[in-house]
């Protein structure tokens, strides 16, 4: 971690200015993003979907909007593009390949 130390001083008696500016970290917690943690997909929504021929990105608009019609948390949600792209795989490879 690196700092810099920055001091301004007159003779003439004015205050001195001094800031320490901290690289590599957060000035508050809660600057932090955190990711949602719930899985939402299942395979009946998943064919749904695909059934509707619904893309990925107007998937991720539809289940937003449905889950804050619920009275769902979306940040504690894991609804992103990759996702439905890797839920869509591990499906694919589980009910085609058994």
């Amino acid at each position: 971690m690196e700092s810099l130390n920055i001091s301004c001083s007159s003779e003439e008696g004015t205050p001195t200015l001094e800031e320490s500016i901290q690289f590599g970290e957060s000035s508050t917690s809660t600057d932090i993003k955190k990711r949602g943690t719930i899985e939402i997909m299942t395979p009946k929504l998943l064919s749904a979907l695909d059934k509707c021929k619904i893309s990925d990105r107007d998937a991720i608009h539809i289940i937003i909007s449905t889950s804050e019609a619920l009275g769902q948390d979306i940040s504690k949600l894991k609804i992103n593009r990759t996702t439905i792209c890797n839920t869509i795989f591990i499906f694919f490879c589980i009910y085609n390949y058994t």
